[in-house]
């Protein structure tokens, strides 16, 4: 009994030896923008006077004006100052289409509604995701500092380094709506949805 609880001891000391790299604080808020429509043209129409881009191309795309951050926390020692930890969070808002008639409608249009929804959320979640690796990969990078004289001279490193992850940040989603046709590809399309 005695060894087995060192040997889950010993196995504890190594787990934690290894940094984790956290999923950062996400809070996500909903805007609802209520609209009618019982024909796919009046939804179209509505759908329109709320997005501007659907208004171009019949694609709902948002743009995403997150915000991103994260929290430093150091220790200092005699060998100088090193970040122990890293609390990253992430605040998205998005604005959504609500049908407020919906389930008065015919079914084939409630159908079609469902498919372009969740086409809409399928793009914004791939959006969200690009921001969490990038808010983990930050985490993991700043890390990795070495301890420098003073806290003041690690965390001006440390935001160096973040700052060079987030202009990555708008190169990936660039490259993720290029990629998806700004949510053509996941069914934000009016029209394509069937």
């Amino acid at each position: 009994m005695i060894r087995l609880f060192f040997c889950l001891s010993s196995l504890l000391s190594v787990l934690i030896s290894f940094p984790l790299w956290a999923t950062p604080e996400i809070t996500i808020h909903y805007k609802h923008l209520g609209f009618y429509g019982q024909t796919e043209h009046a939804i179209s129409e509505q759908l329109s006077k709320q997005n501007d881009y659907f208004a171009q191309h019949k694609v709902f795309h948002n743009d995403n004006h997150w915000q991103k951050g994260w929290v430093l926390i150091t220790k200092e020692s005699p060998s100088g100052c090193k970040i122990t930890h890293v609390n990253t969070w992430l605040k998205i808002d998005y604005r959504l289409p609500r049908w407020l008639d919906q389930a008065t409608a015919p079914e084939a249009l409630q159908l079609k509604w469902e498919g372009f929804y969740q086409g809409i959320f399928m793009h914004l979640d791939g959006h969200k995701k690009i921001a969490v690796e990038a808010l983990q990969a930050i985490e993991k990078s700043i890390l990795t500092l070495p301890a420098a004289a003073t806290c003041e001279e690690i965390k001006l490193q440390a935001e160096d380094l973040a700052q060079q992850h987030i202009l990555k940040i708008a190169n990936a989603e660039k490259n993720y709506d290029q990629d998806t046709q700004f949510g053509l590809s996941q069914g934000t399309s009016w029209l394509s949805t069937q």
